[in-house]
């Protein structure tokens, strides 16, 4: 088995989201996807990051608000799914994400990557499913 970590880009969002009471400066987040490689050789995630497609046009897959909000840095050559194509890797090598939390940043790019079921918990599910498309 092998182990190895990439980086999708980083989400550039208001201060706030992350520690309350901090204001509307923005931080930087960097977002990290864990990488293994099974010996049968399928592909499990630890997250995602962003898919291609948002990173290559946020505005139109985030929508107009939250792309106004949050912004994307990096392109989709810098996505999960392109990183692992320079590595030899094929999207259909992947058959897990095992997803932290059902955040856009960590798992948008389940779209890439048409062979995998997601995981994660219940309580995560029910929580994204109760908040409809948005």
């Amino acid at each position: 088995m092998a182990l190895f970590f990439l980086t999708p880009g980083r989400l550039e969002a208001p201060a706030i989201a992350v520690q309350p009471g901090a204001g509307l400066n923005t931080i930087m987040l960097p977002t990290a996807v864990a990488v293994l490689i099974r010996p049968d050789d399928s592909v499990v995630l630890v997250d995602a990051g962003f898919s291609r497609a948002e990173m290559d046009d946020p505005r139109a897959h985030l929508g107009r608000v939250r792309h106004m909000i949050l912004r994307i840095h990096g392109d989709g050559s810098q996505s999960i799914v392109a990183q692992l194509e320079r590595k030899g890797i094929t999207a259909d090598r992947v058959r897990t994400i095992v997803a932290t939390h059902l955040h856009f940043d960590h798992i948008g790019a389940f779209v890439d990557f048409p062979n995998a079921e997601i995981v994660a918990t219940d309580k995560e599910f029910a929580s994204a499913r109760s908040r409809g498309e948005w």
